[in-house]
């Protein structure tokens, strides 16, 4: 396992080939300032092999529609398809159209069980070698 951590989010490929994407505890919400710095980390990682992603986002916001175009512009170089942990005990989901996106971009679906999600992204990994 490799991780790289930014200022709001540590992003770790699994063992597995799944790209997981925590935001911090406690971390500001992420803005269009932050994102350069995420998907640089993100393509140290994975360099140029789109992953099957495993977000959480745990408590952060992320109301800023500048940083949701500029992942969304980028989108279909680093993912191949997204798991998104929900915690009900949050209150509702993402907004609606990151669901969207699956028609758009790539398959995403939104996830309560955390093992449930790692089964669905598995089929996305594409093998090594």
């Amino acid at each position: 396992m490799e991780t790289v951590t930014t200022t709001a989010v540590r992003f770790t490929l699994r063992d597995d080939g799944i790209l997981e994407v925590e935001h911090l505890a406690g971390a500001d919400e992420t803005t269009a300032d932050l994102v350069p710095e995420q998907i640089e980390a993100v393509r140290r990682l994975i360099g140029d092999t789109p992953r099957p992603a495993l977000w959480k986002p745990g408590e952060t916001l992320m109301r800023d529609a500048a940083a949701w175009r500029q992942w969304i512009d980028v989108a279909t170089l680093l993912g191949v398809a997204v798991a998104i942990m929900h915690d009900e005990r949050r209150g509702p989901p993402l907004p609606p159209f990151v669901e969207a996106a699956s028609s758009l971009l790539f398959p995403v679906k939104t996830f309560t069980d955390e093992a449930e999600a790692v089964e669905w992204l598995s089929g996305f990994v594409k093998p090594s070698g």
